[in-house]
């Protein structure tokens, strides 16, 4: 830090530590930390606001001379009214050293850190066209939820109730596990039979009830008993991937929340179908 910068700062609204966002008594943790943020918003290759450009120059200058103990040590003094040197001696080679170290030490660090977001950027684009194949499967799912195809008439050949459920077999030998409620009403009706409500889309079981009953019931170990939960959030995630051009680190994580919603419903239809 020269004494020109000093001078720059005394007149400035904003110390290091304001610019960077912290505390004064912020770890170095803290302090690379709020770096790395600020970085991946004021960047240049991400903000296209042209105040972005002298943002950078500002915190890059801050994290320069707090991210070293030393240069940070008297920096805190300075803010203290204490008189410092802080020029540096042209003879004094280790000093020179230091600065020099510090610096390009400072210049790898963001350039790893703008590798990551381009890698993250290039991602998020691929990433945004899957997210439509998301939705679309999610607006699938929906009116499959909302809608049966039909329904059909089955003699029950056995029922139990079990600890968790009431299993219910079917003439063909199928058991349909459902709610354990299921047992008593199906007991007390005066038809022995059941009616089972097929998916409008997938065609496959899912609600049950006795023909004399009107209280329907889902069937167990199928993407229906969650009701139409993981529609919705794959709707409300990946929305935010598809409305958005530009990546951040928020609407990635969106799209992953959607993706691994995604993958569970296939392996759940997978045991299902």
């Amino acid at each position: 830090m020269t004494q020109a910068n000093i001078s720059v700062y005394r007149f400035s609204a904003m110390n290091h530590y304001e610019i960077l966002g912290v505390p004064q008594t912020a770890s170095q943790a803290k302090i690379k930390s709020a770096y790395r943020s600020l970085v991946k918003r004021f960047h240049p290759d991400i903000n296209p606001d042209p105040r972005a450009t002298g943002q950078i120059l500002r915190i890059n200058e801050a994290y320069e001379i707090l991210s070293d103990q030393t240069t940070r040590n008297l920096y805190d003094l300075f803010l203290q009214g204490v008189p410092v040197k802080t020029v540096i001696d042209d003879s004094n080679k280790e000093q020179k050293s230091r600065a020099s170290f510090v610096k390009d030490k400072i210049k790898m660090q963001q350039e790893a850190m703008m590798y990551q977001v381009q890698l993250k950027q290039q991602f998020y684009r691929y990433y945004r066209l899957l997210n439509l194949v998301f939705f679309l499967t999610a607006l699938v799912l929906t009116y499959d939820y909302y809608y049966s195809a039909y329904e059909y008439p089955y003699v029950v050949k056995d029922i139990v109730l079990g600890r968790e459920a009431t299993y219910v077999t079917l003439p063909y030998g199928r058991r349909i596990p459902t709610d354990r409620s299921f047992y008593n009403e199906y007991k007390n009706a005066r038809v022995k039979d059941v009616i089972i409500k097929y998916s409008a889309v997938l065609d496959v079981p899912q609600k049950i009830r006795a023909t004399s009953g009107t209280r329907e019931y889902f069937i167990h170990n199928t993407i229906y008993v969650f009701r139409n939960v993981f529609s919705i959030i794959i709707f409300t995630f990946s929305l935010v991937v598809i409305g958005n051009k530009r990546y951040t680190d928020f609407r990635l994580s969106c799209g992953l929340i959607a993706g691994m919603c995604f993958i569970y419903i296939v392996l759940l239809l997978g045991s299902t179908i």
